[in-house]
């Protein structure tokens, strides 16, 4: 008796995250859990299968029902071979090159339940409230800016530690830059604040024993559209390459089509970041939105997206790659069909193992074979 109330109760619970793998979040408060489940999907069809070997002794119903469980918990792996043949050509790569690349393949299922070592690397704190990982090999080293996401209105340069931590561990100085948040200051307050502190670390390169014409940028989300204006403008820094991980690219597009669900409310967000919507400020949404400036010779550029993002939509990060190309650019989408928003939350997982993997060999392109 008490086996089967348990074998109910565990159900039950296996029901409830195949459900996180197969609809999308209504609010903010379920977001984090459609998340991660996801991310945890190697996890999940480990319980899904003792599920089955457990209900399959006393209730043939129950176990198939762990079956039909088991099935979607492994889904999203089941999808990594179409997201590595896609990338095929891309970015061009030889495997097996461990000196400069800690990932020998796309995917590891076993570094799904072992973790990923992030390097252990603690951060200096340097002026403008920039944290700076640097690599424990002889520099002087390329350098990774960071740009942390949080809607523009939250995060700090902490946020990311553990990639940034990982990326220094792989021969990369990587400062993790700050900026003003919405809504006490607004755009262009924010890109003010990432030019700053690029030039910044520029102006000091020989001080902490980087390569002065050896710059890439990152972002996540907020950070990500800020990477790309960064990236894209005509400034006095040389940038070669610049990642954003699921990044806005079409402000203007992004408040009239909004993804359903919109757990985020993301026309609050762009009103409260760019002060009002776009008819009352058009040309804020113009210059905040990277394919504006599409055209031209631009830095390679990766696109990193969850192919079902509910805060920032897949059809925008698609388009901008399109238009870059179009115009002559490099640029390479790496888009993850299963991820969410903020799906690299969980380093080990399959969607995040994916993005390290290509980033490590689109920055060997960009910045570590020009040396």
């Amino acid at each position: 008796m008490i086996l089967r109330v348990a074998a109910f109760v565990w159900l039950g619970i296996s029901v409830s995250a195949s459900a996180c793998i197969v609809f999308s979040a209504p609010n903010i408060r379920l977001f984090p859990l459609t998340v991660g489940i996801r991310e945890l999907s190697p996890w999940v069809a480990v319980v899904n299968l003792l599920g089955v070997a457990m209900a399959w002794k006393f209730h043939r119903g129950m176990a198939l029902a762990f079956v039909a469980c088991l099935l979607i918990s492994i889904w999203p792996l089941a999808q990594i071979p179409s997201v590595v043949h896609s990338m095929k050509g891309q970015i061009t790569y030889q495997m097996g090159e461990p000196l400069r690349r800690a990932r020998s393949a796309p995917y590891v299922l076993l570094d799904s339940f072992r973790g990923i070592p992030s390097g252990d690397i603690e951060p200096q704190r340097l002026p403008l409230n920039i944290l700076l990982y640097s690599p424990k090999t002889p520099g002087p080293w390329p350098v990774l800016i960071d740009i942390y996401g949080g809607a523009w209105q939250r995060g700090t340069p902490a946020d990311d530690s553990r990639f940034n931590s990982y990326m220094a561990s792989q021969g990369y100085a990587v400062f993790a830059i700050d900026y003003r948040h919405a809504p006490d200051a607004q755009f262009p307050a924010q890109i003010e604040d990432v030019r700053a502190a690029i030039a910044f670390v520029h102006e000091n390169a020989a001080r902490y024993n980087v390569i002065a014409d050896r710059f890439a940028l990152c972002g996540r989300s907020a950070g990500g559209q800020l990477a790309l204006l960064a990236a894209y403008e005509n400034g006095p820094v040389p940038i070669l390459a610049v990642i954003s991980f699921y990044g806005p690219t079409d402000l203007n597009l992004g408040y009239t089509d909004v993804p359903a669900p919109d757990p985020m409310d993301v026309r609050s967000v762009l009103t409260t970041y760019l002060g009002g919507p776009p008819g009352a400020v058009p040309e804020r949404y113009h210059a905040a939105s990277p394919v504006s400036y599409a055209g031209g010779k631009l830095p390679p550029t990766l696109l990193i997206q969850g192919g079902r993002d509910h805060i920032v939509k897949p059809v925008f990060a698609r388009e901008l790659n399109e238009k870059l190309r179009a115009a002559g650019n490099q640029s390479v989408l790496l888009e993850i069909p299963w991820a969410e928003h903020a799906f690299d939350a969980v380093f080990a997982g399959p969607g995040n193992q994916l993005a390290l993997f290509y980033i490590e060999r689109f920055l060997d392109g960009t910045l570590r074979d020009r040396m």
